[in-house]
């Protein structure tokens, strides 16, 4: 290393014995026309790199996002238990993905319809997506909230990979309750009971946070539920629901309601009910649908506490 830097400097003088001032004051010496030649190399590079990113092809899309590596290993399972709140947060660039889809009603009836060939169970999971961009269309979101809902996902938030989680209220208190509910029975043609299971989470004002309702009638049906528990004291509590409960199921939400047999308590959007003690009475209703046989009050459900988590 001193030899090399011996000769360095004897390199230096030399060429600074060969430059006269004028040649300096012009910036005509070698030491400035160095910095050039480096700066010329510098800016020649950056050119090519941009010039090597703007020729690169499009981005090629793997596959569809449930036979990627990611959709299979949310296939295999989630280890969720029915007294958890589990909550998932996605990272990845939604870009990979093929989608093909243009339409925001057909993507979501394509979504369920994909679901059952999926085989994901998310475990009533709350799901955070981090990975949409300026070119994720809104019938891809459609489709990924039809298709997470059907596999028991409700997805809370899609945003790029630099955007900020909302900020969720935590979950306070979690309680399961399981009894009956009073729905029609396809194969009597009539109604009878069947079982439901209701995961009431609440924060500390009361409202609900990733809480579900769970019918199971000729086969597993089920709604985010959406509100707030208003106590008159410690012993009995009203629940107010703020959303359109069994809408979300629509291939339209939002628009024109939906009802049909398949989907979950007939696409009704009200839901209320009474907790007292540790029993839940209260039913599923539409002001524009009628259960017939059932009148105004919809379909009637009774409910017992099953499990009582405390958070800490």
């Amino acid at each position: 290393m001193k030899i090399k830097s011996s000769l360095k400097s004897i390199k230096k003088r030399d060429l600074n014995s060969k430059t006269s001032s004028f040649s300096r004051f012009v910036g005509r010496d070698w030491e400035s026309e160095h910095e050039k030649v480096i700066e010329q190399f510098r800016r020649s590079l950056t050119f090519a790199v941009v010039m090597a990113a703007k020729d690169q092809p499009a981005r090629k899309k793997s596959s569809s996002f449930i036979k990627s590596g990611l959709g299979q290993a949310m296939a295999r399972g989630f280890n969720t238990s029915l007294d958890s709140s589990p909550r998932v947060i996605i990272l990845t660039d939604l870009d990979n993905y093929k989608f093909d889809i243009d339409d925001s009603k057909k993507a979501r009836a394509e979504g369920k319809a994909k679901a059952l060939g999926w085989g994901a169970d998310l475990g009533l999971s709350e799901i955070h997506i981090l990975g949409v961009s300026g070119e994720t269309s809104n019938a891809t979101k459609e489709y990924l909230k039809s298709l997470f809902l059907a596999a028991r996902g409700n997805i809370i938030t899609m945003t790029g990979v630099t955007g900020a989680l909302p900020l969720k209220s935590i979950p306070d208190s979690l309680r399961v309750y399981q009894g009956t509910i009073s729905f029609p029975d396809t194969a009597r043609k009539d109604f009878a009971d069947f079982p439901i299971t209701m995961t009431l989470s609440l924060d500390k004002n009361n409202r609900a946070v990733n809480s579900w309702v769970e019918l199971e009638s000729f086969r597993s049906l089920f709604v985010p539920l959406e509100g707030t528990l208003t106590c008159l004291d410690k012993f009995s509590c009203k629940f107010i629901d703020s959303g359109e409960f069994a809408q979300v199921w629509s291939d339209s939400p939002g628009g024109k309601p939906e009802f049909s047999a398949l989907m979950p308590f007939a696409g009704f959007r009200d839901i209320s009910f009474t907790l007292s003690d540790n029993n839940i009475t209260g039913n599923v209703s539409d002001s524009t649908a009628y259960a017939p046989g059932q009148g105004e009050e919809g379909f009637k459900f009774r409910m017992t506490l099953m499990s009582d988590r405390e958070s800490n």
